[in-house]
């Protein structure tokens, strides 16, 4: 990462970095080699930052402190400007995905409230589909993960509040507690009625001839840490949230989908393998990503010390995702309020963490105690097979949350 403190000799920060990542899940029963074999995906690329430590129009319109003895509501405003290129590998797929967006972040006075307001953020997703991958999907009937995979654009409005007192290291009880609310393509969609502008055949309007995504959406994340001596606590987090897609693209971009599955969350599933509710995958289609409009997921983690920098956890992970709506080729992948308490997924494991200092190395070892892809009287699995064919290895760095 390259920093410049004074670019603009304003005290502005200019940041250029090279993010890239690996992911890796294996089952403990098989034996597949090489890298494309063990890293199911890996992603790269280049993200420029630059912070301006003052407000920039439109946020010069907010009310600021004018008088010593008014009460702060903004504390350290910075108007913050982004551009990034990530590259997505798999073996089915390549995605490319341009980004350019453009916003506002304050603290309130005793700096535990962050607020981030982005009134605009474009990204340009194109993606390559390999193989025989497009007409397998399409043999799947699966038009809501096709539709998931097809060139977009979006542009994107969000507001978020982040409450974190974690910086308090005298207290017992800490909290962090993000909500996020994003709309996409309602007003560029609400202009495009106005003027008439010309649909494609599929009733879509399109920049530069690819269809821009609307939807609105919302997250919830909440983590509890309670100390119970020095080197040991209890963790807990809830992770929900809900998508509608909305006229112009009838599906939610993929990277805005929800997912269940992974070594940051049901870690007793492979990334992208959970779910939706109670569907029961085939041979042929388990092997493609499983992605919904809803999520309900709940971790618990008790994090303790071995030896020296070796840490353990042991941890139980709850939850899944769904569909907004019935679809012919996932029967019972839609959320019902008679049955979605009945379709949870439930699996727990243990962990061992290597804390450098400044990163944590983590291997955590998951098996399934509840699938809801078996029929309702069999979806406790705990003990049915060997460990070696239930379980899962995760490999991460730093903590799942």
């Amino acid at each position: 990462m390259f920093q410049n403190k004074n670019t603009f000799k304003g005290a502005e920060l200019v940041e250029l970095k090279l993010n890239g990542s690996l992911t890796a899940q294996k089952q403990f029963n098989t034996r597949q080699t090489g890298v494309k074999n063990t890293f199911n995906t890996y992603q790269f690329g280049p993200q420029l930052n630059i912070y301006f430590p003052k407000p920039l129009f439109p946020f010069t319109l907010f009310y600021y402190k004018k008088s010593s003895s008014e009460k702060r509501f903004f504390y350290q405003p910075k108007t913050i400007l982004n551009i990034s290129i990530n590259y997505q590998a798999r073996q089915e797929f390549a995605r490319t995905i341009s980004s350019l967006s453009y916003g506002f972040k304050f603290s309130n006075a005793n700096r535990l409230f962050t607020y981030d307001i982005i009134p605009l953020e474009t990204y340009v997703v194109k993606a390559k589909l390999f193989g025989n991958f497009r007409n397998e999907l399409t043999s799947l009937n699966d038009f809501f993960l096709l539709n998931s995979f097809q060139d977009h654009l979006t542009t994107l409005s969000k507001i978020s509040t982040t409450f974190n007192n974690q910086n308090l290291t005298d207290k017992r009880k800490l909290m962090y507690l993000k909500m996020s609310l994003s709309s996409s393509g309602n007003i560029l969609r609400a202009l495009y009625n106005l003027t008439n502008q010309k649909k494609d055949l599929l009733d879509r309007y399109q920049i530069a001839e690819i269809p821009f995504s609307q939807f609105v959406k919302l997250d919830i994340d909440y983590r509890f840490y309670y100390k119970i001596r020095k080197n040991a606590k209890l963790v807990y987090r809830f992770a929900g949230g809900i998508g509608k897609p909305l006229s112009n693209l009838s599906s939610l971009p993929y990277e805005q989908s929800f997912f269940g599955g992974g070594p940051n969350g049901m870690r007793a599933w492979r990334a992208r393998t959970l779910g939706p509710g109670g569907y029961k995958s085939s041979e042929q289609d388990a092997k493609y990503d499983k992605i919904g409009n809803i999520q309900l997921e709940s971790n618990f983690e008790y994090r303790f010390h071995i030896f020296k920098s070796i840490y353990g956890a042991w941890f139980a992970d709850v939850g899944n995702i769904w569909l907004l709506n019935p679809e012919a080729s996932k029967p019972d992948g839609e959320f019902k309020l008679n049955r979605f308490y009945k379709e949870f997924a439930l699996g727990s494991g243990f962990g061992l963490r290597y804390d450098f200092g400044f990163f944590v190395l983590r291997f955590d070892g998951a098996m399934k105690i509840i699938d809801p892809e078996n029929d309702l009287k069999k979806r406790f699995v705990f003990g049915k097979k060997t460990i070696r064919e239930s379980s899962i290895l995760n490999f991460g760095i730093g903590y799942p949350f």
